[in-house]
């Protein structure tokens, strides 16, 4: 969707998400530490000490997690989304949550879906307006994280008469 740059210092930023779609599953963030050419780690994503977040969408604040988004709320979002179901019910994957918060490991997952069953479709939110999250953090020192910031939709694709015609988002 876009890519932002933060200061590791920085305590409190805000991000907005404006995106028109009928189903949107979550919003997926990533950071980076800078680096130069030739030296990028490319499994390398550090965790940047999201403490809380809050939620106005389509103008609604707190709409999303009452009290907040925890950071001991990031593990168990993000495995409900990108584990396979049969791996939920095991736990038997590659990556705990220990490894997801030390090990430059780290991904932020907003789920925005009506249920947790990763094989249907279409379980997610319709978004018309923005969604602002309002981000508080660790200071982390000098430098700055680049934030990759991905939307994470359904999309239909409308094919007529064995050709395509477009795709519904």
């Amino acid at each position: 969707y876009k890519r932002e740059t933060v200061a590791k210092s920085k305590k409190q930023f805000n991000i907005d998400v404006d995106v028109d779609r009928k189903s949107l599953k979550g919003i997926l963030i990533i950071f980076q530490e800078s680096f130069n050419d030739g030296e990028r780690d490319s499994e390398n994503f550090p965790n940047p000490g999201i403490e809380n977040i809050n939620f106005t969408i389509d103008g609604l604040p707190n709409a999303l997690y009452n009290g907040g988004y925890k950071q001991i709320h990031h593990w168990d979002e993000i495995f409900k989304h990108f584990a396979s179901e049969e791996l939920k019910k095991t736990h038997d994957i590659h990556i705990d949550i220990a490894k997801y918060y030390n090990d430059n490991k780290y991904a932020l997952w907003v789920d925005l879906r009506s249920t947790e069953d990763n094989n249907l479709h279409g379980t997610g939110k319709e978004q018309k307006e923005s969604i602002l999250m309002e981000i508080t953090k660790k200071d982390n020192g000098t430098g700055d994280y680049t934030m990759h910031i991905f939307v994470v939709s359904d999309a239909r694709i409308i094919i007529k008469d064995r050709k395509f015609q477009n795709i519904e988002r």
